[in-house]
């Protein structure tokens, strides 16, 4: 099956302030990973994020995406820089991704971890052929933030 990379970055030292809380209560009921589209100007049906990353904020749209609830399996694998989140979401939210990005090129997503808006990526095109049910989303961040945001995604998707 082939995988579709996003790639985004994000710096700084919120993310050790996301982490902490998150090794601490794995089980919370909130959404650790979600995505969303993004704007750079207010539109209705989005609302103002501001950014961990030095990129100031984006209005995210209020409907998610992708959340925990469509992720069949997801594990994190450290970088150099950061991680990689590889993902395996079910076939209707691959398929919803998909729909997305094909109405949505040009526009941008929203990578939100534990209701903090990580990074925005651009749509470059539409995935070509079936939806693509594995997504991989690679995190530029300090060691420590990377270290709790894989031992996050371990407790909540055990292999």
């Amino acid at each position: 099956m082939p995988k579709v990379t996003l790639s985004v970055r994000a710096v700084g030292a919120a993310l050790a302030l996301w982490g902490t809380a998150c090794a601490q209560d794995p089980e919370a009921h909130r959404p650790l990973i979600e995505v969303r589209l993004a704007r750079e100007q207010p539109a209705p049906g989005f609302t103002f994020m501001e950014g961990v990353a030095p990129n100031g904020g984006w209005y995210v749209q209020e409907r998610v995406i992708v959340s925990d609830g469509d992720v069949q399996e997801a594990s994190a694998s450290r970088t150099p820089t950061g991680l990689v989140l590889d993902i395996r979401l079910t076939r209707e939210a691959a398929s919803r991704l998909s729909g997305v990005a094909r109405q949505h090129t040009g526009s941008h997503l929203a990578v939100v971890i534990d209701g903090r808006l990580v990074e925005t990526a651009p749509i470059v095109g539409s995935f070509s052929g079936a939806p693509h049910e594995r997504v991989q989303i690679g995190v530029d961040l300090p060691e420590a933030a990377a270290q709790q945001i894989a031992a996050a995604v371990a407790a909540r998707w055990p292999q």
